[in-house]
């Protein structure tokens, strides 16, 4: 579906095809595991790619989408990430900009 590769290409492009297949699983332990890899793997994802804009919109686009998981153990893993993600783009992302994702 063109569609659906359009809404995930940007997260293919950031963190590759296993984990993005992982992320939309319908397992719950998958989605988990994704966020877990984001989660341990963001430094490496810092190195790879810098504290960029479109690193900082992936993340918080899984961040987002985790903390809208009906599964208590994914929302709690966006949690985690979201907390890494602040924290590792503070010094990087302008305010407004982290605050923008942050809003309902």
């Amino acid at each position: 579906d063109p569609e659906a590769q359009d809404f995930v290409s940007p997260l293919l492009v950031l963190f590759g095809e296993p984990l993005v297949r992982c992320w939309y699983s319908t397992t719950w332990s998958h989605r988990v595991a994704a966020v877990e890899f984001l989660r341990t793997g963001l430094p490496d994802l810092l190195e790879a790619h810098g504290a960029t804009n479109d690193l900082f919109d992936g993340l918080m686009r899984v961040v987002n989408e985790g903390l809208a998981d009906k599964v208590i153990k994914v929302y709690y893993g966006a949690c985690q990430l979201l907390e890494q993600v602040c924290s590792s783009f503070e010094k990087f992302i302008a305010p407004r900009l982290m605050e923008a994702h942050l809003l309902p």
